[in-house]
Parts: structure tokens; sequence; C-alpha cells
């Protein structure tokens, strides 16, 4: 047993070792868990010790969210650079347009 803090406390809780198999073939191997109350259909909550080793995406394109996880990490993902850099490509594809209409 041991203590966990969670959003609506403090508890006592049984732990576990376990090993997890994601569908994309990585294994994690003696985990160690512990036992917490989720909500109905919830198997399991993936931590941050998983999370952390590889990239962890969420979208939602068109009202569908799709999650996916790589490992290991082979690239930075980084949504407000690539932002950034389409805004800039489409503010210096504006100018050139205006140029053409004069």
């Amino acid at each position: 047993m041991t203590q966990v803090h969670h959003a609506g406390g403090t508890d006592l809780a049984e732990v576990y070792l376990l090993n997890v198999y994601l569908l994309n073939g990585v294994r994690y191997e003696a985990i160690k868990a512990t036992k917490g109350k989720l909500p109905t259909g919830i198997q399991a909550l993936i931590g941050m010790d998983i999370i952390t080793s590889g990239d962890f995406c969420i979208s939602n394109l068109n009202g569908k969210t799709v999650m996916s996880f790589r490992f290991p990490s082979f690239a930075r993902t980084d949504y407000v650079a690539e932002q950034n850099r389409a805004a800039i490509k489409h503010r210096h594809s504006s100018r050139k347009d205006k140029k053409k209409k004069r």
C-alpha cells in the first residue's frame, strides 16, 4: 500500500507491478502502478512516466479527437512555431499579391 494524492484528496492505494503494451508495439515492463478510482469503462490512466518517454499528440480536426503516441521521439513538435511560420508565409504571399495588382 502507498499514499496517493489526487484531485479529490489523499488515499491509501494498492500497488501493482505491470507490463504495459501499447498498440504501436511499444512495451513498458515492470511499471509500478496504484489502484485508482476511475470512471466506469476506464481501465487505466497512463501517467507522465510513460507519456514523457516519447511524443504524445492530441488533435481535434472537424470535431474528431485523435490521440497518437510515438517512441522514441525523433522530432520536436511545436504547434506555436508552426502557426507563426504559417502566418509569416501568409503575410509574404499577401504582399506579393498586392504588388501584382498594382
